[in-house]
């Protein structure tokens, strides 16, 4: 059977001949259309124009931007660096035991005390109180019975029945210095007279004292009667002054 292929392939080539050209013309056309759109464009009136008010000098102000403010900047804090501490021993020189020495602050001297400068100056009062305070180390002073004892007789010297006594006690128990009964003796002797004295002039205290003398039998003959009535002629209320004598020696006794 004999098949003929001519015709056909000659209708193939047509109809690709037609696809082509159909796909070239589309290709121009659509390569002209910004050139169709510039043209129009250009024909197109321009729109109105609109012009802005003009901006014045409080609009500028307005507009201006705010001052930049530069702020310093902050310091930044760091650790403290530690020191090296040094290993090395320092030795003491000579000068520092001097500088040392200046340093250190010196005891008052007692002697300058207001009471023995008035004691210097013959005050048989506070030639007993200075003799307190070295005796018992009171008020400052350094405890010194042999200081004491000076003062105690100083104010002996001057007449002061206390000063007496106490350097009586002292000299007779041999503080701060030697013991001597014969001197202790005229020590009380002179107490009970002093207080004798000081009792017939009206002198509550000094009739105490001869009293106490009297019933201890220190520097005159013991007599308990006497010192009885001596205190009942001096004291009306016994009981009381005997009260108030205790809290004296207690107060007295008091460091």
């Amino acid at each position: 059977m004999l098949v003929c292929r001519g015709p056909p392939r000659r209708l193939d080539a047509v109809a690709n001949g037609s696809k082509v050209a159909t796909g070239m013309l589309i290709a121009g056309a659509v390569s002209m259309v910004p050139v169709i759109a510039m043209i129009v464009w250009s024909f197109m009136p321009d729109p109105p124009r609109t012009e802005a008010p003009a901006r014045t000098s409080a609009d500028m102000v307005e507009l201006a931007p705010p001052p930049v403010v530069k702020t310093p900047p902050r310091p930044v804090l760091r650790p403290p660096v530690p020191r090296p501490v040094a290993t090395t021993p320092t030795v003491a020189t000579e000068a520092d035991e001097i500088e040392g020495s200046e340093d250190e602050e010196e005891a008052p001297d007692p002697e300058r005390h207001p009471t023995v400068q008035q004691c210097l100056a013959h005050d048989e009062v506070a030639c007993e109180q200075a003799g307190q305070a070295f005796r018992w180390g009171r008020s400052g002073f350094p405890k010194s019975p042999e200081k004491a004892r000076e003062y105690f007789s100083r104010g002996c010297d001057l007449d002061h029945a206390m000063a007496c006594i106490q350097l009586a006690f002292m000299v007779k128990n041999g503080d701060g210095g030697e013991a001597d009964e014969e001197e202790a003796e005229k020590l009380f002797t002179k107490n009970a007279t002093l207080n004798q004295s000081g009792c017939d002039e009206g002198d509550v205290v000094a009739c105490v004292r001869l009293a106490d003398a009297y019933r201890h039998g220190r520097g005159v003959d013991k007599d308990v009667d006497k010192a009885d009535e001596i205190m009942k002629s001096a004291t009306p209320d016994l009981e009381a002054y005997k009260k108030k004598l205790e809290e004296r020696r207690k107060a007295a006794a008091t460091p």
